[in-house]
């Protein structure tokens, strides 16, 4: 029987959603519009006897809703290792087990800034025996460079915040203009359930201004990175010039039939490229 959903909550900690309880921990960061149980029939599918899979909240989203903040890059990877720390604390991650980041669209920025600091020994000292990650994956992921996109656009994101109609029309466009208004409507309705607009604007600015490519330099672990081919700010072509000029040993796939949101458009082929991927790279731990 599957293992249902659990969300995870110690005192002074962060909870989190779990899917699963195999040796090789995943730790998926959410895009923009998203939260940690909002990645649709994707979570039901996945891989529960190889890997542990780990959905937490940004402040001022989801289950952290009411939880303050600035919204910044900093803030962001410095609370990923700070659940990193608790996953070691709860006995979820140990000094063998493989450490996997996930991040879907803004994730991919977090994700990268997160390893970053993990590469610098974790900023603070009690961050300084956090394990290093052994490999990353990007869902149509932002790169190290943020976003470069015209005045115009950026005008009109940033109304994003104040406006769950801008977010569903921004769903629109990134997925083709081609899917369910049902779907569209579901989606911009979980956004403003699950989430503040100060922080859908705080997280905007932070992740559309990154720019740690070269301070994050070469990484010498595999990547793999899925676009959508109907995808229009996120393209395979984009993600070349940042994850490609990172990682040497980077797989990027273009699925056809998908866009901005490939875990939801295409659930089951998507999980099976991912645990295919990880599964080929990352040897289970021993003892």
């Amino acid at each position: 029987m599957a293992q249902q959903h659990n969300i995870a909550q110690a005192e002074a900690q962060q909870p989190y959603l779990r899917v699963g309880s195999g040796p090789r921990v995943v730790v998926a960061l959410s895009g923009w519009f998203g939260h940690g149980a909002d990645w649709g029939f994707w979570q039901e599918v996945l891989d529960q006897e190889n890997f542990t899979w780990i959905f937490p909240d940004y402040r001022g989203y989801g289950a952290r809703i009411d939880v303050p903040g600035n919204y910044s890059l900093d803030e962001v990877s410095d609370d990923t290792l700070a659940l990193i720390a608790q996953l070691q604390t709860e006995g979820v991650l140990t000094e063998a087990t493989p450490l996997v980041l996930l991040g879907h669209t803004m994730g991919g920025v977090y994700m990268q800034h997160t390893l970053l600091k993990l590469r610098q020994g974790g900023g603070e000292e009690e961050h300084a025996s956090l394990p290093q990650v052994a490999a990353i994956v990007g869902l149509n992921p932002v790169g190290a460079l943020g976003s470069t996109m015209p005045e115009q656009a950026f005008a009109f994101y940033s109304t994003a915040g104040e406006q769950p109609q801008t977010r569903r029309a921004i769903m629109d466009m990134l997925t083709g203009n081609r899917l369910s208004g049902t779907w569209l409507d579901q989606m911009m309705h979980s956004s403003a359930e699950h989430s503040r607009g100060e922080a859908v604007d705080g997280y905007f600015q932070s992740w559309v201004r990154a720019n740690f490519l070269e301070e994050l330099g070469t990484v010498d672990i595999p990547a793999l990175v899925i676009v959508g081919a109907h995808d229009r700010a996120i393209t395979a072509e984009a993600v070349s010039k940042t994850y490609g000029s990172t990682y040497p040993d980077c797989t990027i796939l273009e699925l056809p039939d998908a866009g901005h949101y490939v875990m939801q458009e295409a659930p089951l082929r998507v999980a099976a490229e991912v645990e295919r991927f990880l599964l080929e790279k990352l040897a289970a731990p021993t003892g």
